[in-house]
C-alpha cells in the first residue's frame, strides 16, 4: 500500500500479516481509528510520510507484537500520553522507533517508560525543548546492549541538559549510545554528563563541532590524563578549532583561571 494517494483503508480481516507499510499516503491528520484492530501479528508497521500531526494512543494499543514502528517525515507536533503503551499495560515487543523528521517539541511523562525492551529510538530532526522523558526507563527492563538514542539535528544547547537528565538512567543502571551530533552545544556539561561518562561506563555519547579548548570542558581532558580510556565514552567528529579531543592537552587550556 505504499507510495499511493490512500486517504483511509481497512486490513483487520487480515489478522496474519506479519509487516504492514503504508508510507507516502495521505491520512489527513489523523490514521483512521480503527486501522489496525485486530492485526495481533504485526511485527513491523511503516506509516512514514502519511500526513500525521497528532501521535494518539488507541493507534497501536492492540498491536501486543508489534516490534518497530516508523512515524518519520509526518510533522507530528503532539505525542499523547500512553501512545506506547499496549492493552497489557507494558510493552514487552516494541524495541524500535522512528520518530525523525517530525515536529516534537515534548514528548509527555514517562513515554518510553512502558518499554520492556527499548533497543533504538530515534528523534533526530525535531523540535525538541526539554529531554528528560526520554531517558526514563522501565526498572525491569531487558537489556542485552545499549539503547540507541538519535537526537542529532534538535538544535539542543547546553541549557538543555541539566544535573538531572540522567538521573533515572544512572540510578537503573542502564546504559545508552546517544546521538548528539549536529546540535548547538558547544561543551560538554560536567554537571550533566560527568557520572554517565566514566571510564568504566558502557555508554557512549556522539557530539559533533564542538568548542573543544572551551574552558568548560577542561574537565575532559583532566579524566583523560588520569585515564585514557575515559575518552572512549566519547565519539567526537571534529573541533571548530580543527583539532582532534585526543590530542588536547592541559596546556590548551592555560587561559582558563
Amino acid at each position: 500500500m505504499r507510495n499511493n494517494r490512500l486517504t483511509n483503508f481497512s486490513i483487520a480481516t487480515l489478522d496474519q500479516l506479519f509487516m504492514v507499510d503504508v508510507s507516502n499516503n495521505h491520512f489527513t491528520t489523523e490514521l483512521p481509528p480503527d486501522s489496525f484492530i485486530g492485526l495481533k501479528q504485526l511485527q513491523v508497521l511503516h506509516a512514514a510520510n502519511v500526513g500525521l500531526k497528532t501521535l494518539k494512543k488507541p493507534y497501536f494499543s492492540h498491536l501486543k507484537n508489534l516490534r518497530r514502528l516508523d512515524l518519520s517525515g509526518n510533522g507530528i507536533e503532539l505525542v499523547e500520553v500512553g501512545a506506547f503503551t499496549s492493552e497489557y499495560d507494558n510493552n514487552f515487543e516494541l524495541r524500535d522507533i522512528n520518530l525523525s523528521h517530525n515536529r516534537i517539541r515534548r514528548l509527555p511523562e514517562n513515554i518510553f517508560l512502558v518499554l520492556r525492551q527499548p533497543e533504538h529510538i530515534n528523534l533526530a530532526d525535531n523540535r525538541l525543548e526539554k529531554v528528560d522523558e526520554i531517558f526514563k526507563f522501565n526498572r525491569d527492563m531487558v537489556q542485552f546492549s545499549p539503547v540507541q538514542i538519535i537526537l542529532s539535528n534538535n538544535s539542543l544547547r547546553n541549557d538543555h541538559f541539566t544535573a538531572d537528565t540522567f538521573k533515572h538512567l544512572l540510578a537503573r543502571q542502564h546504559y545508552i549510545e546517544l546521538d548528539l551530533s549536529h546540535n548547538k552545544l558547544a561543551w560538554v556539561s560536567e554537571a550533566a554528563f560527568g557520572k554517565l561518562l566514566h571510564e568504566d561506563s558502557r555508554n557512549l555519547v556522539r557530539f559533533s563541532s564542538l568548542q573543544c579548548t572551551n574552558c568548560r570542558n577542561r574537565w575532559l581532558i583532566e579524566r583523560a590524563a588520569a585515564n585514557p580510556n575515559f575518552l572512549k565514552t566519547i565519539s567526537l567528529d571534529n573541533c571548530i578549532e580543527n583539532k582532534q579531543l585526543v590530542d588536547l592537552k592541559l596546556s590548551d587550556f592555560k587561559h582558563c583561571n
